[in-house]
């Protein structure tokens, strides 16, 4: 492996483009700073890490269509609790450790790359037409396109937080209580992040497989051990019965009434209904054909580089296969970003 002690003076800095500002992006963009700038990446948890024995110049440009970073992961609650809405969204300008000159970010998307010349075409929030950004090195995190609830469907944090007020305002006035279609575990989760936050309120999460967490590789009694904690909290679990029809209803009441209609004929009547039930799309689109499979999965190396002539410099920090979530591979995500920059040359 080259050292980058033996690397030739360079003009400009090495630029990196990185599409997606969610954790593997961010994540990227931290631990080459961090690294080229001659310290120990900050998620290197490697016991006696030693920093690089020399600075590498980099610059760093991230695209991404939201005006800043969402915590995916608290969405269940954030989308049920105005509070804590406001803190799993943070603009980008306002998060310190990227505060630095050798990172910029463009609020647009990416709809092409060409890896021969080095160009990917980006388009400007609010442009018609796509502008050519050169680069040197290219990183792909930008990720599965999901569905709401799993994800709020707002690009700012503005409208981003009104649609959580607005999501809370179902949920207070559904007079008829609160029935969470999927138990999977964005469902299973929201029942219970509900049930906690409106103990007062109705909740009802219907699976149509025998056991919660139906498609997730847990053990059986962890998965009826969910079940019961839900049901002694108050959550009411049906289990077994497929969702056929969802329609609103005329009600004496003010309020707004759904109809749930299952496939055992039994029906039920709530004031708000979460379907929980989506799949996720690749936001692969910009890549080249030959690098996805038909799914738009991106084929993908051990060291997380792709098949083709241009892996020595894409990285993709995308969804390798269904049923491999993205961007959840900490250690061999930071090895191959060391990799990369210690074979600059």
């Amino acid at each position: 492996m080259p050292s980058n002690e033996r690397m030739l003076p360079r003009t400009r800095p090495f630029r990196v483009l990185i599409v997606g500002g969610s954790y593997g992006g961010l994540s990227a963009a931290l631990t080459l700073l961090d690294l080229c700038g001659g310290r120990v990446a900050r998620f290197d948890y490697t016991q006696d890490a030693k920093p690089p024995g020399s600075t590498i110049p980099v610059h760093i440009t991230i695209v991404d269509e939201r005006d800043g970073f969402y915590h995916l992961i608290g969405s269940p609650k954030a989308l049920a609790c105005e509070e804590f809405a406001s803190k799993t969204w943070v603009t980008y300008p306002e998060i310190p450790a990227l505060k630095s000159s050798n990172v910029d970010f463009i609020r647009g998307s990416v709809s092409s790359i060409d890896p021969q010349g080095k160009i990917a075409a980006v388009t400007h929030r609010g442009a018609s037409t796509p502008t050519e950004v050169p680069y040197d090195f290219f990183i792909a995190s930008s990720g599965l396109r999901r569905a709401f609830p799993t994800v709020p469907q707002s690009l700012e944090k503005r409208e981003f937080l009104q649609e959580a007020r607005d999501h809370q305002s179902k949920i207070e006035n559904a007079r008829d209580g609160v029935v969470v279609v999927g138990g999977g575990a964005v469902g299973v989760e929201m029942a219970a992040e509900i049930k906690a936050l409106y103990p007062s309120q109705k909740v009802t999460l219907v699976h149509s497989r025998d056991r919660l967490l139906s498609a997730e590789p847990l053990p059986d009694d962890f998965k009826e051990r969910v079940a019961s904690v839900l049901q002694e909290e108050g959550v009411e679990v049906v289990l077994g019965k497929r969702v056929m029809e969802t329609v609103s209803v005329e009600s004496e009441k003010s309020s707004q009434t759904w109809q749930i209609t299952l496939a055992d004929k039994t029906r039920l009547q709530a004031g708000h209904v979460i379907n929980a039930i989506s799949k996720s799309i690749p936001t692969t689109s910009y890549l080249p054909k030959e690098v996805l499979d038909t799914d738009g999965y991106v084929l993908i190396q051990p060291s997380s580089l792709g098949k083709s002539p241009m892996q020595s410099t894409t990285l993709r920090l995308e969804t390798l296969r269904p049923g491999h979530p993205s961007n959840d591979a900490e250690e061999p995500f930071t090895w191959a970003i060391t990799r990369d920059t210690t074979c600059i040359s």
